[in-house]
């Protein structure tokens, strides 16, 4: 993109914004900012309140389409992730931990960081390592979504226990038998 140059890594990075866009994604991004730290901190205390989710969702949302609109791909980046792991949680892929919700505490922070340096004018910092840190938890969160839905294959897959049971009727009862009908049930 034209409007974004790599400087320093320590120094983040420039953007040459319309001031126009600035000033009216500066408008709702600073409202988001506060309204989903707000959201964040009630959710930290109620972990499985999936509306406070779905409200953050949309919060990041908005603010991803707003930071696309005014050409701050930094933030609509991280915002976009971050969505993106609020909606798997909303669809209860998988459950929040302390660790996710720190997460997510950090992104906040990162995202209000950026709108901050929006507003000054100044590089924004790359939200890089954040962003790995939430694929890293949207993969993980598939790859528990896959196990589960492979675990389900197994299962109707499996011969009903009565077919098994039934073949066996007329073996005769010894060792060898007890020992499989016993490694039959352990199986189930």
């Amino acid at each position: 993109d034209s409007n974004v140059s790599e400087a320093e890594p320590s120094q983040g990075i420039s953007l040459d914004l319309d001031p126009e866009l600035a000033e009216i994604f500066l408008e709702e991004a600073q409202e988001i900012v506060h309204n989903s730290g707000e959201l964040l901190h009630r959710w930290e205390t109620d972990v499985h309140n999936l509306d406070l989710v779905g409200e953050l969702q949309r919060e990041l949302h908005t603010l991803k389409g707003g930071a696309r609109m005014a050409e701050i791909n930094p933030i609509g980046d991280l915002a976009h992730e971050l969505e993106t792991l609020f909606e798997l949680i909303v669809d209860q892929h998988f459950n929040a931990t302390p660790d996710v919700i720190a997460l997510c505490l950090n992104c906040h922070d990162a995202l209000a960081s950026m709108v901050d340096s929006v507003s000054e004018g100044s590089a924004i910092k790359s939200a890089g390592n954040l962003i790995a840190k939430v694929l890293a938890v949207i993969e993980a969160s598939k790859g528990t979504s896959d196990a589960e839905e492979s675990l389900e294959d197994d299962f109707e897959e499996q011969v009903p226990v009565q077919e098994v049971l039934l073949d066996e009727v007329d073996a005769p009862l010894d060792d060898a038998n007890v020992t499989r009908f016993c490694s039959l049930l352990e199986e189930l």
